[in-house]
């Protein structure tokens, strides 16, 4: 059964689609049903109809909401519409339930009596427990859902606006095997088909959409971070002055010597910053050093050429910021052990540390922010002011929303060491870490 505008209902028989004598003029949003005896419509203007087998008919509801989805469950029926209204058939009547969100929802899925979805507006999610409507985090930001569909109670779907597609994993992030053994200690890239992981004896791999492929680097250096300005344009440095580029075939050797590289970030293919106790910048033809703004950086993120942030310092405690000129620095508290910083602009930085210490600049000052774990926070990647992944000791994963930092599952073990993060949206985000080259893709 298929229906739409002015209320068509149309059905196939498994040969033609014939028209049906549609009760209503009223536009239909959804259709569902069990069997050829027992489907609901629903429509503008609170509009429900129901089909007994051989005509359809109106059913009052009580409402004029607009009705978007209707949905067979293996026991019951749910509608879902604007204004957060949903609608619960017992198999003989239909009752409101409240949904504790004033949200247009949009689309509704169910398993079991006690496992049923909805989702619409704003990134809005809630689960059905068999009592009440439960809200339930994402980290899609305000992306409305338009569609929702699930295999089992661990394997559901939801797809929306700008291509956001989430799929519920059993509330886990699922891990995905990578091609190697080795400890992986930073993950970056310039799009959902374009990333790299870089790490211990060289290790360098490859995402292109489908799969992990090794590029080896031609060394057995600790790799320690990775940049990329271009699919065929990516710098990857570590220890022992560890120096490498890729120019879409292979790795170009460019070692400086001595300097480590810890922290790496670029404006453009020619300037690229590498951070350590010596501080280094690539200006499209050689490596050379820059002033040291303070000890030993080990973060580094930026807007421009002059305006680039680096965290650590001599007692771990500063953050600086390059003005074209020089750096200025300030200081973020004592022994904080500063170590990742990423930003969306200016005016929306961040920097994480020890015992899991957050630091978030709004343009004007740098403030405190409670992160909810004392684990040592490693690495941030900043997609959205809404959207903000810190990783850290003991594989543990937080999330900012844009009120708060919530943790996430990583669903690696407790002693997993997680150390990069990055990714090309609300919905592609990767993390790596040690164990062996954990690889962990979500949400």
């Amino acid at each position: 059964w298929a229906v739409g505008e002015g209320g068509t209902i149309i059905h196939w028989d498994g040969v033609v689609w014939t028209g049906a004598t549609s009760p209503t003029t009223t536009r239909l949003n959804g259709v569902s049903g069990r069997g050829g005896s027992e489907l609901w419509a629903v429509g503008a203007a609170g509009t429900l109809l129901r089909f007994d087998g051989a005509s359809w008919a109106a059913v009052s509801l009580g409402t004029s909401e607009e009705l978007n989805a209707v949905a067979i469950t293996p026991m019951e029926a749910w509608i879902v519409g604007n204004g957060g209204v949903t609608f619960k058939w017992s198999g003989a009547a239909w009752s409101s339930v409240p949904s504790d969100t004033t949200n247009n929802l949009r689309a509704v899925w169910g398993w079991a009596r006690n496992d049923v979805w909805a989702v619409g507006d704003s990134g809005t999610i809630r689960h059905w427990t068999g009592t009440s409507w439960v809200e339930v985090s994402s980290t899609i930001g305000d992306a409305t859902l338009l569609a929702l569909s699930g295999t089992d109670t661990a394997s559901v779907w939801a797809a929306g606006e700008r291509g956001t597609l989430v799929r519920w994993r059993g509330n886990a992030w699922n891990c995905e095997p990578g091609p190697s053994a080795s400890d992986l200690h930073d993950v970056s890239g310039i799009g959902a088909n374009v990333a790299w992981a870089v790490g211990r004896d060289g290790t360098a791999l490859q995402w292109d959409g489908v799969t992990w492929t090794r590029r080896p680097l031609g060394t057995n250096k600790l790799v320690l971070s990775v940049w990329a300005s271009t699919p065929n344009d990516v710098w990857a440095v570590g220890a022992e002055g560890a120096r490498y580029r890729w120019n879409g075939t292979s790795w170009v050797d460019y070692s400086t010597g001595g300097e480590w590289g810890i922290g790496l970030w670029g404006s453009a293919p020619d300037d690229v910053w590498a951070m350590a106790d010596n501080p280094q910048r690539w200006n499209g033809t050689q490596w050379s050093s820059v002033p040291n703004p303070g000890g030993f950086m080990s973060g580094v993120w930026g807007t421009g050429p002059s305006n680039v942030w680096a965290a650590g310092g001599h007692d771990e405690s500063k953050v600086y910021r390059w003005s074209g000129t020089q750096w200025l620095g300030e200081v973020l508290g004592p022994m904080n052990g500063l170590r990742g910083i990423s930003g969306t602009g200016a005016n929306d930085i961040w920097v994480v540390g020890r015992r899991g210490v957050v630091f978030h600049y709004d343009g004007m000052a740098w403030s405190a922010s409670t992160s909810g774990t004392t684990a040592d926070l490693e690495a941030v990647w900043a997609g959205a002011v809404d959207n903000v992944w810190a990783v850290g000791g003991g594989g543990t994963v937080i999330h900012w929303d844009g009120e708060a930092w919530s943790p996430i599952a990583s669903g690696v073990a407790a002693g997993v060491g997680l150390a990069g993060v990055w990714g090309s949206g609300p919905c592609d985000v990767w993390i790596v870490g040690g164990g062996g080259g954990t690889l962990i893709h979500g949400p």
